[in-house]
Formats: C-alpha cells, sequence, structure tokens
C-alpha cells in the first residue's frame, strides 16, 4: 500500500502560459501527476515508510524547484497526506 500526498498550487497571480507550462512540465519529471478534471491538483505516491514531514518537505523543494526553473515568483501551494485521492464528475 502506497501513502499519497495531494498538492494544492495557485498560480494565477500574473503567472504566463509559458511559465505556468514550464512549471507544470517540471512538476511532471517530479513524479507528480495531474488530477485533469480538477485544475489546481496534482497527486503523488510515496513508499509506506515515508514518513509525513518527509513529504511535505519533498513537496516544498520540488514546488520550490518547479518555481525556479520556469521563473515564478509567487504561487499559493498546500499539500496534504492522505490515503489515494478519489476523483468524480458529475
Amino acid at each position: 500500500m502506497s501513502i499519497y500526498s495531494i498538492l494544492s498550487l495557485d498560480l494565477n497571480r500574473g503567472v504566463t502560459t509559458e511559465e505556468r507550462n514550464a512549471f507544470y512540465k517540471k512538476l511532471t519529471e517530479l513524479k507528480w501527476k495531474k488530477i485533469s478534471e480538477l485544475s489546481t491538483l496534482w497527486y503523488a505516491s510515496w513508499k509506506d515508510d515515508t514518513s509525513g514531514e518527509d513529504i511535505i518537505q519533498t513537496t516544498k523543494k520540488d514546488v520550490d524547484a518547479c518555481a525556479s526553473i520556469s521563473k515564478v515568483s509567487k504561487y499559493d501551494a498546500s499539500v496534504a497526506v492522505s490515503g489515494k485521492p478519489v476523483v468524480w464528475t458529475k
């Protein structure tokens, strides 16, 4: 069984399409998966023995790396450690 983390990410403050695309490309390279039905949510899976604090710290480093490579200077992010995300649409 894996541990999952959910990342909510808001890049709407003056971020260009090019910057957003570069940010998302890097996030994908870092093994994050976009929840396609929800515009700002991503998730990642982790080994069972990964601590919640390690997941949070790695997530912060991943987001900072994406911001650096894409030249995004401002963003809002939140991460939650949980079970596998369940997504549904109506």
